[in-house]
């Protein structure tokens, strides 16, 4: 895993991760409301009802959304529900499944960039996150942090 300072959608890398939640609204799109799931939502419109769909007849799951002429989004749940503290067993199990679809991709990935998974929203500690993650992400995951912290 590398560290490195910098915009999520600048780095160049093949996928883009977003953290999520198993929430949706009333009309079944996604809760994409904050942090970098905020700012797909608003760089793809129609992402949110698409997840929430998918939230909806299969669970909230990672899941790999190829955005035409955009960036592959992995969707990493890390906490169940939107208003809830993230959890470092469902973060564990999400990285653990994001390196399974890496490995067995047919698009030959090299490069993908997430955030500090669960530090946001989230509430957890960056050093605590990092711990878990570490041992599972090699040199191919770039974990962006916007100020360093």
């Amino acid at each position: 895993m590398i560290e490195r300072n910098g915009s999520i959608w600048d780095i160049g890398a093949d996928a883009v991760v977003i953290p999520t939640n198993s929430g949706t609204n009333k009309d079944r799109e996604a809760i994409m409301g904050k942090g970098v799931a905020k700012q797909a939502a608003d760089k793809y419109p129609y992402l949110a009802a698409t997840l929430g769909q998918d939230i909806y007849h299969h669970g909230v799951r990672v899941v790999h959304f190829p955005i035409p002429k955009g960036h592959n989004i992995i969707i990493f749940p890390t906490k169940t529900m939107w208003h809830m503290p993230a959890k470092i067993d469902l973060i564990e199990s999400s990285a653990k499944a994001l390196v399974t679809l890496v490995d067995f991709n047919v698009f030959g990935w090299t490069m993908i960039a997430l955030p500090r998974v669960g530090c946001g929203e989230g509430k957890l500690k960056w050093p605590d996150v990092k711990a878990v993650l570490e041992p599972l992400l090699d040199d191919r995951f770039v974990v962006c942090s916007l100020y360093g912290h």
